[in-house]
């Protein structure tokens, strides 16, 4: 097909691989090509006559069939497959020439969870589209043969883990000298190390949004031509000088105005951020949406744009001040008595569930199905948790589980030595009946329990058939706004269990937990 120009495959609904033909058995060439064969169309001199007199028809002798992988035509420009439920890892690429002239490809909506590589060389790409593959591992010279690209999108993968790396994530994008525009929206990023972009000379938009970043740390200095900078839904509260300043000497430079949406942030009127939020003030109509933005006072209290404007042009008197007058309304009684009764209920609020409970099971008694799994688990449940929790691991969760004959996986004894630690996470939780999420604010702050987490909600939601194998245990009092969006989402449509220290609390959790062990 030596005009084929473009080719649109997107929208197959069936999980497919199209090289799984070589994997046809070879005893049944042998049956269908016999001497003996009724058929005189499949004998092997008919066959070979056929080869001899037709061009580009080879005859395969002895019936072994020699792999020969397609090419992408020569002329091909732009290919869509996207929302076909294609799932690999992508290690080498054996369907490109040298000579193609490629310059779209768009692989988006997709299960191509690892791009391992190299792959290519694309000489004329320009525009490559990955997202919402489920991705979480880049290999250090995947993106090598794409020094063309100047579109790229990568967002809604798991990328944050490997980004995240000191010595590693700095080396993946480093090839990518042409990127324009680069979206890494949507890939659990906490933390990019400085010199991730170095390379990036040609960069104009950066996407960082819905993600878990807190502080600007990326090195922009290489970054001449940054212009545009999305960090919608991150939790930041300020930006670093040297950013601001960046923006906008580029932005004169090249003759373009610079922009930034910062919505879904938090910012308040302290002196702590006093530069920046008074440079955000005078550039307002450089911030995208601002009118949306979350503005807060001194006390928490939310503050409209216009107020919020108002209260950065007093910060400079105030922060010289050596006394911030703070004044405190007077509570009135009914508020006083709502949260003197929500006090005593939230205090004594495991002693009712416990009530609640055991006047359930003497009034309707205690059924429960055993459902027979189809599939064989090693263990038991794996626990994910946090190394500064360890004791209590040690000395509540496997005296109490293993005392009721349960098997657990726990990465500090279960783990193989050697292995890659992203694959001994996937291997417990693919080999655990249940994986159990000891949620703590330590937890948050632990990039491979993230991981853990949301390796163990897509194996529900991909691998168990919808049957959802995770259990998160409240171990303590955590923040929302610390939480992932993904983690939120789970919380408000997952029911989860409290720990708690008080008698009839803590019997009722370890019911609630083994009884969510055993279904």
């Amino acid at each position: 097909m030596v005009n084929l120009r473009e080719v649109y495959a997107s929208d197959q609904n069936s999980a497919h691989n199209p090289l799984l033909y070589e994997k046809e058995p070879t005893e049944s060439y042998s049956v269908i090509t016999s001497d003996d064969s009724g058929c005189p169309y499949m004998q092997t001199e008919f066959l070979r006559n056929i080869s001899k007199s037709t061009e580009n028809c080879p005859y395969f002798e002895n019936n072994h069939i020699n792999v020969s992988y397609p090419y992408f035509p020569k002329s091909l420009k732009k290919v869509e497959l996207a929302r076909s439920n294609m799932k690999y890892n992508i290690t080498t690429f054996p369907v490109l020439p040298m000579n193609n002239t490629a310059e779209y490809l768009d692989f988006s909506d997709n299960i191509i969870y690892a791009w391992t590589g190299p792959i290519g060389p694309f000489p004329k790409l320009k525009y490559l589209y990955l997202s919402r593959n489920y991705c979480s591992h880049i290999g250090v010279g995947f993106f090598n043969n794409f020094k063309a690209v100047e579109i790229l999108q990568l967002d809604e993968n798991f990328l944050g883990l490997v980004l995240s790396n000191e010595h590693y994530g700095p080396v993946i994008f480093e090839g990518l000298v042409n990127v324009k525009i680069l979206n890494l929206s949507s890939n659990i990023i906490s933390y990019l190390p400085p010199t991730v972009f170095t390379n990036m000379s040609s960069l104009e938009t950066l996407d960082l949004s819905v993600n878990s970043i807190e502080f600007w740390t990326i090195d922009v200095n290489t970054l001449n031509n940054l212009v545009h900078l999305n960090l919608k839904s991150n939790s930041f509260h300020a930006l670093p000088t040297v950013l601001t300043n960046k923006l906008k000497s580029n932005a004169k430079k090249i003759g373009k105005k610079f922009s930034i949406d910062l919505r879904n942030n938090s910012f308040t009127t302290n002196c702590d951020e006093k530069v920046f939020l008074e440079w955000m003030v005078k550039h307002r109509d450089n911030m995208l949406h601002f009118k949306d933005y979350i503005f807060r006072n001194k006390t928490g209290a939310p503050l409209s744009a216009e107020l919020f404007v108002e209260a950065v042009n007093k910060l400079d008197t105030e922060c010289r001040s050596y006394t911030v007058v703070i004044v405190f309304s007077s509570i009135s009684i009914s508020v006083f008595l709502s949260i003197a009764v929500g006090g005593i209920i939230y205090k004594n609020r495991w002693k009712l569930r416990y009530l609640m409970r055991i006047t359930k099971i003497r009034q309707l008694g205690y059924n429960r199905l055993n459902n027979d799994l189809n599939e064989d688990f090693t263990y038991d449940a794996f626990i994910s948790y946090a190394n500064e929790n360890l004791r209590f691991i040690l000395d509540k969760i496997i005296p109490r589980l293993e005392e009721q004959e349960m098997k657990l996986c726990l990465h500090d004894r279960d783990f193989l030595p050697g292995n890659n630690i992203a694959d001994n996470i996937i291997e417990a939780i693919r080999n655990s009946r249940k994986t159990v999420v000891i949620l703590s604010k330590e937890f948050l702050k632990s990039k491979w329990c993230l991981y853990e987490f949301n390796m163990a909600r897509m194996e529900s939601i991909y691998s168990r058939g919808g049957e959802n194998c995770l259990v998160v245990v409240m171990f303590e009092d955590v923040p929302t706004r610390n939480m992932t969006t993904e983690m939120l989402q789970w919380i408000k449509s997952n029911t989860y269990i409290e720990y708690t220290t008080e008698r009839e609390g803590e019997l009722l959790f370890w019911d609630n937990l083994i009884e969510a062990l055993r279904q």
